[in-house]
């Protein structure tokens, strides 16, 4: 009987352990050590002849708001491996103040284990939820990063209009001076 217990006990610890198989999904997680979109580098000069790409660039990243997209799709993508998982499992000991005489003998302290199994198909579809979440921030992610490409190349074409204007005018009054 304890042999049996004991491989019940090891084959539970064993299944309990086992974690989600790695993502091999549309949204495969980043190498986060080696990718940084968010790297410093020198940030243009505003009196200097700085071309477009050099403001679009400092604004992607230094925008606080286009940040915390990129961090909220990363932890969604985090979710989605635990979701997929077994929950923990329940380790329980109990000592008795006094002995329970049982058949088999008295009975001083007690050890469980409990481990949850879902329905079958229950954890997939958690996974499948999790990873449509992620799917759904990192839209949201590119959504507002398109958005401030379109603000900040919006404000560029203003400045360009607005010096030419400068230029023009400044021209015409020294035309008619």
């Amino acid at each position: 009987m304890i042999k049996l217990t004991g491989k019940i006990v090891l084959l539970a610890a064993l299944v309990a352990g086992c974690a989600a198989a790695p993502e091999r999904e549309r949204l495969q997680r980043w190498e986060w050590d080696r990718v940084d979109l968010f790297a410093e580098e020198a940030d243009p000069d505003p009196g200097s002849e700085a071309i477009l790409d050099d403001y679009v660039g400092y604004a992607l990243r230094n925008n606080p708001g286009l940040r915390a997209g990129f961090e909220r799709w990363k932890g969604a993508l985090e979710r989605v491996a635990p979701a997929r998982a077994l929950a923990d499992p329940r380790f329980t000991h109990g000592q008795f103040l006094r002995e329970v005489e049982t058949r088999v003998g008295p009975q001083e302290m007690r050890f469980g284990l409990a481990q949850i199994f879902p329905w079958k198909g229950k954890l997939g579809l958690k996974g499948k939820i999790a990873l449509q979440a992620a799917e759904e921030e990192y839209q949201r992610y590119v959504a507002a990063r398109e958005a401030l490409i379109y603000r900040v190349r919006t404000a560029y074409y203003e400045l360009q209009y607005l010096e030419r204007a400068v230029a023009v005018t400044e021209e015409n009054a020294r035309l008619l001076a």
